[in-house]
């Protein structure tokens, strides 16, 4: 009975290894059938490249103090010292100890500037427009400055910002600052208060209210005609060339034959003798005439 028992388990433990390789030829002739299929597959579309960030700002020159032309020692400030973004810039006495007088001016190429303050590189000069984007909770942002068609202000610097950028053109002593993005307006002084001169955008004109003294490193590129830009200096005349080295006279080849002597020049004929005199006749009486 016992041995009954053993065959039994015997026969079931062989039917069980039988379906397990069964199983498994199954699964790798699947796996084979999966592999020759997927090579047939469409390949994925590679991803988009990563958009390149902006490219960095050149170095920065030495900071400077920039002046107004409105009255005698009057530079342009951060209202309140702090600069942040929508602080005021105002006129103000100069004071060659204020950092909030301090900016830094760069010349972004194509004929533009950006304005940087000293205090906070990330602050920038813009031209900020009622009619682009400036919010309304703003103290600025009201009808008075409508007319002016917004303010300039301290913002975060963005590089290819143009209400950051301005084009400067020769005027009077200095120069007057246009945006960008709205060159029939300029950068001026407004006097808001007794207290208070802001500065915002202007309709142009050749006052002095516009004009700021500032020095700008990297010459601008040359302006169209009518333009007020100053003419570029004429380059320095060129040095003459050097003149080549006198070449000495060939020399005879060693088979030539020298030239015969020149002939020597014959004397002069001597002189001719001077004419004989003629004798007087002989002293006697002359013929009498019959």
């Amino acid at each position: 009975m016992h041995s009954h028992h053993i065959l039994a388990a015997t026969a079931l433990l062989l039917v069980a290894s039988i379906l397990n390789s069964a199983a498994l030829q199954e699964y790798g002739s699947s796996f084979r059938r999966l592999q020759q299929v997927s090579p047939n597959r469409a390949p994925r579309s590679p991803r988009p490249p990563p958009i390149s960030p902006p490219p960095p700002p050149p170095p920065f020159s030495a900071a400077q103090p920039i002046r107004t032309a409105l009255g005698t020692n009057r530079c342009i400030d951060i209202a309140g010292g702090q600069a942040i973004n929508g602080a005021k810039l105002v006129q103000a006495s100069c004071s060659a100890t204020s950092q909030t007088q301090k900016f830094f001016v760069m010349n972004v190429g194509d004929g533009v500037i950006r304005i940087y303050s000293a205090v906070n590189t990330k602050r920038c000069w813009t031209a900020w427009s009622l009619y682009d984007g400036a919010p309304p909770s703003s103290d600025y942002a009201n009808a008075g400055y409508q007319t002016y068609n917004g303010a300039v202000r301290l913002w975060d610097c963005s590089f290819l910002d143009e209400s950051q950028q301005f084009k400067p053109t020769v005027q009077g002593s200095g120069w007057s600052l246009q945006p960008k993005f709205s060159t029939q307006n300029c950068v001026g002084l407004n006097v808001t208060s007794p207290s208070e001169t802001l500065l915002v955008m202007q309709p142009c004109s050749a006052v002095s209210g516009q004009t700021f003294i500032l020095t700008i490193d990297v010459l601008l590129p040359p302006q169209p005609s009518g333009s007020k830009s100053p003419p570029p200096s004429p380059p320095p005349p060129s040095p003459p060339p050097p003149s080549p080295p006198a070449s000495p006279p060939p020399k005879p080849p060693k088979n030539a034959k020298s030239p015969p002597p020149s002939p020597k020049p014959s004397p002069p004929p001597p002189p001719s003798p001077p004419p004989a005199k003629a004798s007087p006749p002989p002293r006697g009486r002359s013929p009498r005439v019959q």
